[in-house]
C-alpha cells in the first residue's frame, strides 16, 4: 500500500494509520526522519527477557558482534529476567522508538499475551500493537530430555512410569506460561497422563535442577542440552519437533516414539524494537541481521553446533507467524488450566 504523506486527506490517512497500528505496523504512519544512513550514532541496547545461560541469551551474545561489526557500534546485551520475559519486554515497549533499544524475543511472549486474554492478566503492553516486528531469525528444535543415569530410556518408558506413578514424575520449566512448560503440559494432556511441574526462573535454572536430581525431566531447548549431552551427563528421549534434526539424526520425535501423532512444539527467536520505529531503521536492523543469521559461516561455527536453524524473514511475515500463533498458545493454556503469575 503507498501512503502519501503529503494528502490533502488528512481523515483517510488517520483511518489508514489506525488500521497499520492495529496490525502492528504503526511506524508505517510516523514521519521517516531518521535515514537507514545516519543510524545509528551510538551504542544499541539488546535487551534479554531470560536469565543468562538459555538459547535466547545465547542467541542474544552470538548475535550483537557481528551486528556490532555491521552498524558500527558496540551492542551491548542487557539481561533483563522475569515473569516469562514480561518484564524485559515491558521495558522494550516503553523505550523510544528510535532504533537504539531491541529485544529478542521468543515463543514465550505470544504464549503471554495468549494467557493474558484467557487469565484477566493485567499487561502494560501488547505485543503486536506495542512492538515493531523485525526479524524470526531461527528455529530452536525442543527435546525431552532426562538425566544421563535416569533408568527412563524411552518416550514409551516415559508414559509408562507417568501412569504407574501419577504426579511423582516431575518435569521442569522456565517460568509459568513459557513454551518448555506449555510443551510440557502438552505432552501431558495428549498422552493422558500427570506430569508435576516445577517452574524455575530461567532455562539455565531448571537444567542445572535436572543435574542435580532434582526434576525427572525437561522439555528443554536443545541448544541448551547439546553441551550436557556431548559431555554425557544429560541423555534425550525425542525431539519435540515435527521432523528429527540433523544433529541427533537418531533421536525420534515424540509422535514417532510415544507415540503420540500430531505433537509438535518447536521454538522460533527473533528480533523486535519499539512500535513507531522509523520503517528506514527496521529495515536496516532486518538487513543486517538476516544477514548475519544466513552467513553460511556464522551458521557453520554458531547455529549448526547448536542445532539452530536459520530461517530470516521480513517484518511482515514475522507479525504473521506471531499473530497466527496466538489462538494456537491461547488452546493449550485454556485445555490445561493454566494461569499465569
Amino acid at each position: 500500500m503507498h501512503i502519501d504523506s503529503n494528502s490533502t486527506r488528512p481523515h483517510l490517512r488517520h483511518r489508514v494509520c489506525a488500521t497499520l497500528a492495529l496490525i502492528g505496523l504503526a511506524g508505517t504512519c510516523l514521519p521517516q526522519t531518521v535515514s537507514a544512513q545516519s543510524y545509528p550514532t551510538h551504542p544499541l541496547r539488546f535487551v534479554v527477557g531470560v536469565p543468562p545461560g538459555g538459547t535466547v541469551d545465547l542467541l542474544a551474545r552470538l548475535l550483537a558482534t557481528p551486528l556490532s561489526a555491521a552498524l558500527g557500534q558496540p551492542v551491548l546485551v542487557d539481561n533483563r529476567p522475569g515473569a516469562a520475559s514480561r518484564i524485559g519486554a515491558e521495558y522494550v515497549a516503553k523505550s523510544a522508538p528510535d532504533g537504539y533499544t531491541i529485544m529478542i524475543t521468543s515463543n514465550t511472549n505470544s504464549i503471554v499475551t495468549a494467557g493474558a486474554m484467557i487469565n484477566g492478566v493485567k499487561l502494560a503492553y501488547d505485543l503486536v500493537k506495542d512492538f515493531q516486528a523485525v526479524s524470526n531469525l531461527v528455529a530452536a528444535p525442543y527435546a525431552l530430555a532426562v538425566r544421563a543415569d535416569s533408568p527412563i530410556g524411552s518416550t514409551k518408558e516415559f508414559i509408562a512410569m507417568a501412569r504407574a506413578k501419577p504426579d511423582s514424575v516431575t518435569f521442569g520449566s522456565s517460568g509459568i506460561g513459557a513454551v518448555d512448560h506449555l510443551a510440557g503440559a502438552l505432552f501431558a494432556s495428549m498422552a493422558g497422563v500427570k506430569l508435576l511441574h516445577v517452574p524455575h526462573k530461567g532455562m539455565g535454572a531448571f537444567t542445572t535442577a535436572l543435574l542435580g536430581g532434582e526434576i525427572t525431566s525437561a522439555f528443554a531447548s536443545m541448544p541448551a542440552l547439546v553441551p550436557f549431552v556431548k559431555s554425557g551427563k544429560i541423555k534425550l528421549l525425542a525431539t519435540l519437533g515435527s521432523k528429527r534434526v540433523a544433529l541427533f539424526p537418531d533421536l525420534p520425535t515424540v509422535a514417532e516414539s510415544g507415540p503420540l501423532p500430531g505433537y509438535d512444539m518447536i521454538a522460533w527467536l527473533g528480533v523486535v524494537t519499539v512500535a513507531g520505529t522509523p520503517r528506514a531503521i527496521v529495515d536496516r536492523l532486518n538487513s543486517e541481521l538476516n544477514r548475519i543469521v544466513q552467513n553460511p559461516q556464522f551458521v557453520k561455527e554458531h547455529l549448526a553446533p547448536l542445532s539452530l536453524e536459520p530461517v530470516g524473514s521480513t517484518p511482515e511475515s514475522m507479525l504473521s507467524m506471531v499473530q497466527a500463533e496466538i489462538p494456537i498458545y491461547a488452546r493449550i493454556i485454556k485445555e490445561n488450566g493454566i494461569v499465569l503469575e
